[in-house]
C-alpha cells in the first residue's frame, strides 16, 4: 500500500502529459508521433512510480521497524 501511495505521483505526471498532448502540443505530424509521445510518457511515468514507490516503501518500512523495535515485551 505504501508503494502505490507514494507512487501515485506518476498518475499526475501521466495525466499532465496527456493534457499537454491534447491542448498544447500541436507540432506533432501524425498519429505515429503521438503514439511515440504517449509511449515514452508511459515509460517515464512508470520510472517515476518505481522511484517514488521505492522511496515510500523504504521510508515506511524504516518507520514501522523503528516503531515496533521500541515496544517492550514483558
Amino acid at each position: 500500500r505504501s508503494f502505490f501511495a507514494s507512487g501515485s505521483v506518476a498518475a499526475y505526471i501521466l495525466g499532465y502529459a496527456v493534457y499537454y498532448l491534447v491542448f498544447d502540443l500541436h507540432s506533432l505530424s501524425g498519429p505515429v508521433s503521438a503514439a511515440l509521445y504517449v509511449g515514452y510518457s508511459l515509460l517515464m511515468a512508470l520510472a517515476v512510480m518505481l522511484a517514488t514507490g521505492a522511496v515510500g516503501l523504504g521510508a515506511s518500512f524504516c518507520f514501522v521497524y523503528y516503531l515496533f523495535s521500541t515496544v517492550k515485551l514483558d
